[in-house]
């Protein structure tokens, strides 16, 4: 059964364990209880910014805002967004466009966050859930990529399920 336990954190986001005491799934909702969805967090690597999605423009766009303070809004997509991940030297943060392109944006984290122009990467076929789970991972210097694609054709030999085979 599903269970929920906040955090002991206090900032303007509240950040929610879903699912069981294992389960990595982390939603993020900010405090003022707005009915804005708020979903795929990603903390940059030095823990101080917060990459996350959000809906209020009626598509998904990719945001980002300091941790824990929260100060300052920062959009980084262009065209809508999903799926954002930094990358490990947090020099660079990519997502997936509406379109299914991949894209990088170089950015800047310190004290203050800089965003650059988005970049786009390459297109990718995926399952289509992309404001539900992530579909690609990022090596930790950025240069290769692990994605979750459709294959081009269906499998040639089907698979057979056979029931109750033991009955008959």
């Amino acid at each position: 059964m599903p269970t929920s336990r906040k955090s002991r954190y206090s900032g303007p986001f509240r950040l929610v364990r879903l699912g069981s005491a294992d389960s990595l799934t982390v939603a993020a909702r900010k405090r003022n209880h707005s009915r804005e969805f708020l979903g795929q967090p990603a903390f940059s690597p030095n823990g101080h910014w917060l990459a996350y999605v959000s809906r209020e423009s009626g598509r998904f766009e990719v945001f980002v805002a300091s941790f824990p303070a929260g100060h300052g809004k920062y959009e980084v997509s262009i065209q809508g967004g999903t799926q954002p991940v930094w990358r490990q030297d947090g020099k660079e943060l990519f997502y997936l466009s509406q379109d299914g392109t991949l894209m990088a944006v170089p950015v800047k984290i310190g004290a203050s966050f800089e965003a650059g122009t988005p970049q786009l990467l390459f297109k990718i076929r995926t399952r289509g859930l992309r404001q539900y789970r992530r579909e690609y991972d990022v090596s930790p210097d950025g240069q290769r990529f692990l994605v979750n694609v459709l294959p081009e054709k269906p499998p040639q030999n089907p698979v057979i399920l056979l029931q109750n085979w033991l009955h008959q």
